[in-house]
């Protein structure tokens, strides 16, 4: 789902069309759709092949609920500044709105089979949001959509985050750069070597996983690196034997952290100056994808395919992780909402839901 040529190519707002979101389709949950509570006794999901770990507390609280378009694929998820949250559908091609009452309401996005990915608050207090197909887009608090298409074909915009700068930078990995996108629409991209994940990081620059071009799939070594907003790259590469960090977030200690789903399984930190320390305590043979930091200093991951869990790693690197019971919820995308709970979008099972910290 992610975006990146090598050249620095800057734009004005060219091309960018304003247009209105579809007509808003509102869901409260009914009887099929009431909000699942998981309070997990301790033998749940015993037959799973691979074990979860079971140390967090005997209860807690997991709402999950679906969204009301079928198999929308819900992906990218973020705060917004109306108190609601605000998640995409990568197959629904709507981005979507939770409000504290568990109210979703979905907004169809003008370009059609756009490929919606990541999306991110902006400064300007608006929503925006990644296409694949070529596009960032903006939705306001009341729905109203703006795209901007990119200046160059086939560069798959993908992660996207919120830079100390005000603007929105996201990752273009199929271009191998990084773009900038002010609040006006104005485009500059950056020349970055398979960008994957990014964060707004320490001194003010832009933290990113790279995908080396040769691993098939990306799924090979990968490294993390840093962009100023003038567009210079730093490489910190891993020392770490198998080392492949992914998702990526800036913790309240002010380090990075990561989750690497391949070979080591773990959730990583790292200094601003590259030091790395890996906390393997995460459950081990299934792969970690999301990571976020919380309200409460902690940093927040998912992890698990079929059966998966949520996961908490404090500053000092105790972790705890909390089972879920839907079948095949892949969540992908986490983030805190303006509740003060940890937000997540569950891909396969086509929901979206929160863990009260």
């Amino acid at each position: 789902m992610l975006g990146a040529a090598c050249a620095l190519v800057s734009c004005g707002n060219a091309g960018a069309q304003k247009q209105d979101g579809g007509p808003g389709i509102d869901s409260r949950p009914t009887v099929d759709a009431t909000p699942t509570i998981d309070a997990l006794a301790a033998d749940r999901h015993a037959d799973r092949s691979v074990d979860l770990r079971r140390d967090g507390p005997p209860e807690f609280k997991i709402v999950d609920f679906p969204v009301p378009t079928a198999d929308s694929m819900p992906i990218g998820i973020a705060p917004g500044s109306d108190g609601n949250v605000w998640f995409t559908e990568n197959y629904g091609n709507n981005i979507g709105r939770v409000t504290p009452a568990d109210v979703i309401t979905e907004f169809a996005v003008p370009t059609a089979e756009s490929e919606l990915g990541d999306c991110a608050l902006g400064a300007d207090g608006n929503v925006w949001f990644s296409e694949g197909v070529g596009n960032i887009g903006r939705i306001t608090p009341t729905g109203t959509i703006t795209e901007f298409p990119l200046p160059n074909a086939g560069t798959r915009p993908g992660a996207i985050t919120r830079g100390s700068d005000g603007n929105i930078w996201f990752a273009e990995t199929a271009a191998n750069r990084i773009g900038r996108i002010t609040p006006a629409g104005a485009i500059s991209e950056f020349p970055a070597d398979a960008p994957w994940y990014l964060t707004a990081g320490p001194e003010g620059d832009i933290w990113f996983t790279q995908v080396p071009v040769a691993d098939s799939g990306g799924f090979g070594t990968r490294i993390v690196a840093k962009m100023t907003t003038t567009g210079t790259v730093t490489q910190f590469p891993s020392t770490i034997a198998d080392s492949s960090p992914m998702t990526i977030t800036t913790g309240a200690d002010g380090n990075l952290w990561f989750v690497e789903p391949t070979f080591l399984f773990s959730v990583g930190r790292m200094t601003p100056t590259g030091e790395i320390t890996e906390f393997p305590d995460v459950t081990q043979g299934i792969s970690a994808f999301a990571i976020t930091t919380g309200p409460d200093g902690n940093v927040w991951y998912s992890v698990g395919e079929m059966y998966g869990s949520l996961g908490r790693v404090t500053p000092s690197g105790q972790v705890t992780e909390y089972p879920m019971q839907t079948q095949w919820g892949l969540v992908y995308q986490m983030c805190t909402g303006p509740d003060g709970n940890i937000w997540f979008a569950e891909n396969g099972a086509n929901k979206v839901g929160y863990i009260v910290p």
